[in-house]
């Protein structure tokens, strides 16, 4: 609805919780840093979004292992 930049602020807010919380390497963590890159990617901020995004597959494959399909 317009509101991209507070989108992006509340997903920021959310990660900062969510890693304060549970820790750098849980799986809400690496959802969170999924949603944030992807808004970044949307918003034409690439290298940023890459970065975010590579974060969150590095917890998602020590997590999950490379074989599994999430």
């Amino acid at each position: 609805m317009g509101k991209v930049d507070e989108a992006e602020s509340l997903e920021q807010e959310a990660l900062s919780m969510r890693r304060r919380l549970l820790g750098e390497e849980h799986p809400e963590v690496a959802k969170s840093l999924y949603l944030l890159g992807d808004r970044m990617r949307q918003q034409g901020n690439l290298n940023e979004s890459y970065s975010i995004l590579s974060a969150a597959l590095s917890i998602q494959r020590k997590l999950l292992g490379d074989e599994n399909p999430a």
